[in-house]
């Protein structure tokens, strides 16, 4: 009984953090998603910045910094058509 009871206050616990963590980091997406990109790129972890920065640019498609962050990225990857289509885009959109 008292396994169990423990069990329940852990899980309780366990779901309050996680909502509130979610919600706090839902609450500015774009701006979270592109710092943690940066973040991960400077550590060298492009994969998971490339991931991160492609959540960002859900939240904020016509962002230069985020589309030239992505393309820079994705260089490194040697994903070199999706890299030159991002720069080209974050370059049009620094024109206007």
């Amino acid at each position: 009984m008292r396994i169990r009871c423990g069990l329940k206050i852990y899980l309780i616990f366990f779901g309050l953090v996680y909502g509130l963590a979610t919600a706090v980091f839902a609450a500015g997406t774009s701006t979270s998603f592109y710092d943690l990109g940066i973040a991960a790129n400077m550590r060298g972890d492009y994969q998971k910045a490339n991931i991160l920065l492609e959540q960002a640019l859900i939240g904020d498609g016509n962002n230069p910094d985020i589309l030239n962050m992505l393309a820079n990225t994705q260089l490194k990857l040697g994903l070199f058509y999706e890299s030159q289509k991002n720069y080209s885009k974050a370059l049009a959109l620094l024109k206007k």
